[in-house]
């Protein structure tokens, strides 16, 4: 990968055929994912002045904050769940989980997971399955709080999609094809 700096053009990433994508955290870092397995994508955090990188392995669909601070991560396989990790000094320090047990029969619902962020990245929703229940719901996190709970939603349909916050206290989503939304 180069990067074009005034005049000057630098390889600071050399990867193989299994690069996914990248994205930008701001004017200078970048992110580059390479799947490595079955729920694995490795993130290469890229310091393009320094070439300094950092590595994260957290699983799979990698969602960083509006300020760039945390980074969620989903997992399908042994459990089912979410990571959070934080920004510092080591990149990758879990510092919320949220995981839970399949179902012996399996579940078509594990799939569903989706997370977003509020604007100011203060909270956390994720939609995922219920444990030891075939229904979704809706959980929203305090992050100021150490990802105290502050409400949770059962949800009746099973094809959720578009979870997004409109305003600090208001969470939309599409369920089963209708638009719903939640403020408190």
């Amino acid at each position: 990968m180069l990067v074009e700096q005034g005049e000057e053009i630098e390889t600071i990433y050399t990867g193989d055929y299994r690069l996914s994508y990248l994205e930008w955290l701001d004017e200078r870092e970048l992110v580059v994912y390479r799947s490595c397995g079955t729920e694995c994508m490795a993130a290469y955090i890229i310091d393009i002045k320094t070439k300094e990188q950092q590595d994260l392995f957290l699983g799979a669909g990698y969602l960083w904050s509006p300020n760039k601070e945390y980074v969620a991560a989903q997992h399908y396989s042994y459990k089912y769940g979410i990571f959070i990790a934080k920004r510092g000094n080591e990149y990758g320090q879990t510092v919320f989980e949220l995981r839970r047990e399949h179902p012996e029969f399996g579940s078509g619902l594990i799939d569903q997971t989706i997370i977003a962020w509020s604007q100011g990245s203060s909270k956390v929703a994720i939609i995922l399955r219920k444990q030891d229940e075939e229904k979704l719901e809706l959980l929203v996190y305090d992050v100021q709080e150490h990802f105290a709970l502050l409400h949770q939603w059962d949800l009746v349909g099973t094809d959720v999609s578009n979870l997004a916050w409109s305003d600090p206290d208001v969470i939309s989503w599409t369920e089963d094809g209708k638009s719903k939304k939640i403020q408190w």
